[in-house]
């Protein structure tokens, strides 16, 4: 019964967790391969709602380090006949197009981010929200355009984005007309309004500038509460099973089985859930045809950036376990307590593990040294004992 409901809370927290918001960003680039400046048409979206636009709905997904989103050609409530498409974070996109009144994006790269994007220089930004609070807990959509860009509408209007202060304005030119009296200049408004579906508020965030872009900022002093909780909880409790017990079972064998439980529902966790949320990072293998195995190790790009509290709290257990489960075995072995000297062997061997990994995922792929592919060996030889334990 107490396994059980061990499992429950496992499979309760892995939900939760993941279910924190997130955001899939497209920052879009002057040359080919998203190389250069940062400047043209970007979006950003929340995950897991649906994406009214006037043509067009869209639901975002995230798996792991990859995003995906459906999108539906009922304009409303993501229903109709849809298609889908997904990227690796990461991921260079070209002639990116969600709204079908603007020119394409050429080049945009898209990132997950666990809040939008704060390294938008000298651009307009109309961002969409839920309800009239117009504040980050509603945000549900925002697209951005920099300074001086040049778009073309569907009834072939040129339209150049132009910032100056901290008053975005647009200037509309018919196409094929020359001279002022085919340019009209608008005020883009900043405040707070309703439209069709969402409350719009269009702000200006300049080079270095304190505008009004308090959308873009978070008071939560942790993104992911929950994924924080779980990524100690099941340390803790694996750790309290092996010091009491019998505080969680009647005799050795409970006990053992729930320990080893634990430490295989932090590993997992670990390694597909907080590693992502709390520092973007991730590795896993794969089973080549003939039986290899082939390591990945992933870091999110430069541009996102991470809660330092979550980083710490991430990196100092991750350190801190295996450390602590050394001297447990240490303590077993001079007592001969071979009984339990197996549980402590599994679990360094799962806590170097992730350690190992999450080492290789934050250096990112270096050429190899010659005492990095002696590191390299031992790391991988523990990855592999690791997952047969799981």
């Amino acid at each position: 019964m107490k396994i059980t409901i061990i499992v429950l809370l496992v499979l309760i927290g892995v939900v939760l967790a993941q279910s924190n918001d997130l955001f899939v960003n497209f920052q879009p680039r002057t040359d080919s391969g998203c190389q250069g400046d940062v400047a043209g048409v970007g979006y950003a979206t929340s995950i897991n709602e649906c994406l009214e636009l006037p043509s067009e709905s869209y639901y975002f997904i995230v798996t792991a380090l990859r995003a995906g989103w459906k999108i539906y050609d009922d304009s409303t409530k993501c229903s109709g006949n849809w298609t889908d498409d997904s990227y690796k974070n990461g991921t260079c996109i070209e002639n990116l197009q969600f709204i079908q009144a603007v020119d394409p994006t050429p080049y945009a790269t898209m990132f997950i981010s666990q809040a939008p994007i704060t390294q938008i220089d000298n651009a307009a930004i109309m961002a969409m929200y839920s309800d009239a609070s117009c504040e980050l807990d509603a945000l549900v959509a925002y697209s951005y355009a920099t300074n001086g860009t040049e778009v073309t509408s569907d009834d072939s209007t040129s339209v150049a984005i132009i910032c100056q202060g901290d008053q975005p304005t647009s200037v509309a030119c018919e196409k094929g007309c020359s001279g002022t009296d085919c340019c009209k200049t608008y005020d883009l408004s900043t405040s707070c309004k309703k439209s069709d579906k969402y409350y719009i508020k269009t702000t200006y965030d300049g080079n270095n500038s304190n505008a009004n872009t308090s959308f873009l900022k978070s008071t939560a002093k942790l993104p992911h509460p929950i994924a924080t909780l779980f990524h100690i909880l099941f340390k803790v409790l694996s750790i309290m099973s092996y010091l009491f017990p019998y505080l969680f079972g009647n005799g050795f064998i409970i006990s053992f089985i729930l320990c080893t439980l634990l430490l295989s529902f932090d590993f997992w966790a670990v390694k597909n859930v907080t590693g992502r949320l709390l520092v973007g990072l991730r590795w896993w293998n794969e089973v080549r045809e003939d039986g290899t195995n082939e390591w990945y190790f992933e870091q999110a790009p430069s541009e996102v950036k991470y809660n330092s509290t979550e980083s710490m709290i991430f990196w100092l257990s991750l350190y801190f376990t295996p450390v602590l489960w050394l001297l447990f075995f240490l303590s077993s072995l001079i007592s001969l307590n071979f009984n339990w000297l197996i549980i402590t062997i599994i679990a360094m061997s799962l806590g170097l593990t992730n350690l190992y990994g999450y080492i290789k995922c934050a250096r990112g792929n270096n050429s190899p040294t010659a005492s990095s592919l002696a590191t390299s060996y031992i790391g991988q030889a523990i990855l592999s004992r690791a997952n047969s334990y799981i």
